[in-house]
């Protein structure tokens, strides 16, 4: 797999600053011979208002990849493929 978008945007303003992420990555499963089993692509998405936005970059991008990673989790082929 791989992670394909993993990036904020800041608004900065008064008296409040914004802050969205996106993250996207691609998982694949191969078997053992490398045949590919299994691809999904899962995304995530977060924003956040606050005053001093700029030390809350890793909150906001970190909530992002968390959404995405809750999405393959959750993922009924994903688990499928692994619990067969």
């Amino acid at each position: 797999g791989a992670i394909r978008e993993w990036k904020a945007d800041l608004a900065v303003g008064f008296p409040s600053s914004e802050a969205s992420a996106r993250a996207t990555f691609m998982l694949e499963l191969r078997d053992p011979s490398g045949k590919a089993l299994y691809s999904g692509i899962y995304k995530g998405f977060s924003t956040l208002e606050h005053p001093f936005i700029e030390g809350k970059i890793e909150e906001v991008l970190g909530e992002a990849m968390g959404q995405a990673i809750d999405q393959a989790l959750n993922d009924p082929n994903l688990i499928n493929i692994i619990t067969r």
